[in-house]
């Protein structure tokens, strides 16, 4: 498991949900999956809330290489 903090910078609104994350000037692309948890704070909410320009913490699993995960957790920050 991985968690990385960063900025959303695109929506694709495919499934399973992707999102494209900037963290410290690298880009992180995230698949979510049925199961993914979404909270923004302690309240769960929904995917579909996510938007780009929002500060997030991710926790997943890394997938192909080190710059693609799959996302277990999202945290709204």
């Amino acid at each position: 498991m991985v968690t990385i903090t960063g900025e959303i910078t695109g929506v694709m609104e495919t499934w399973p949900l992707q999102i494209t994350l900037n963290v410290e000037s690298e880009q992180y692309y995230v698949s979510l999956e049925e199961h993914t948890d979404v909270y923004r704070g302690s309240e769960p909410a929904a995917a579909g809330e996510l938007s780009p320009g929002m500060q997030v913490k991710i926790t997943g699993i890394t997938s192909e290489s080190e710059t693609r995960l799959i996302a277990q957790s999202i945290e709204i920050l």
